[in-house]
C-alpha cells in the first residue's frame, strides 16, 4: 500500500517537472495583438507582437 505522504510527494514532484517546461501568457500591452494567443507557451517558442 501506499502512504498518503509518498502519494503527495509523487504528485508534487510531477506538477514542478510539468509547470518548469512551460512559460505563463505574456502580460496585456494596449492596443496590441498577441500571435499565437494561448494561455502558456513553451520555453524558446517565438511570439509575435503587432499594434
Amino acid at each position: 500500500m501506499v502512504s498518503p505522504v509518498l502519494a503527495l510527494f509523487s504528485a508534487f514532484l510531477c506538477h514542478v517537472a510539468i509547470a518548469g517546461r512551460i512559460c505563463p501568457k505574456p502580460d496585456d500591452l494596449p492596443f496590441a495583438t498577441v500571435v499565437p494567443l494561448k494561455t502558456s507557451y513553451d520555453p524558446g517558442e517565438q511570439i509575435v507582437y503587432s499594434c
